[in-house]
């Protein structure tokens, strides 16, 4: 219930604002570990408040299950997508910003994370393809434009299940608001 923190999701979200990038997926996994630190305080307030009272949210085995099961794998796989996608748009920030030459390098600076904790998984090959294939691609996202199209609606109602049933999925929901956001001619925002 209670993690830790070494600072580099921190101080790369520092980086990132300073340089101008957003990256809303790592600001809200900072927030969440700083959240999770603050047990003390969570006790006190629950205390006083209580807990987020939400209707029930158990699905019996069904169609409609079959569908959330669907949904949260779309929903996590785009959300990871997103997450990736701010990084190495913050590299390329900060890269423009300090002429460091990371963009051409980026299927090399891949490589050395397979061995790290920062980025392991599945998506390391694709994502360096993609950069190998086109090193001047204008977001990651773009290299995965077919799993978009189709998980965006598994994504989208995913978030709504978890806000219904009063949980805080807060990575999810910014990584929802980022892909929506980044694929947008017009931003009500900017309005």
């Amino acid at each position: 219930d209670m993690i830790g923190s070494k600072g580099t999701g921190l101080w790369s979200v520092q980086v990132a604002m300073d340089v101008g990038c957003p990256v809303p997926s790592l600001a809200q996994a900072v927030m969440a570990r700083q959240m999770s630190m603050a047990r003390a305080e969570r006790l006190r307030n629950h205390k006083l408040v209580g807990g987020v009272v939400a209707a029930s949210t158990a699905m019996k085995p069904g169609k409609e299950r079959d569908e959330a099961i669907e949904d949260l794998y779309w929903a996590t796989y785009l959300s990871i997508i997103a997450s990736y996608a701010q990084m190495f748009q913050s590299l390329r920030y900060v890269d423009k910003e300090f002429e460091l030459e990371i963009i051409g390098n980026l299927p090399r600076i891949i490589s050395t994370f397979r061995a790290g904790c920062i980025l392991q998984g599945y998506l390391l090959e694709p994502m360096t393809k993609a950069f190998e294939k086109d090193p001047d691609i204008p977001n990651l996202m773009c290299a995965f434009q077919d799993e978009l199209k189709s998980g965006m609606r598994g994504l989208r109602e995913t978030c709504a299940r978890l806000a219904r049933a009063g949980e805080a999925a807060t990575v999810m929901q910014a990584s929802l608001g980022y892909l929506v956001s980044m694929t947008q001619d017009i931003l009500l925002a900017g309005q």
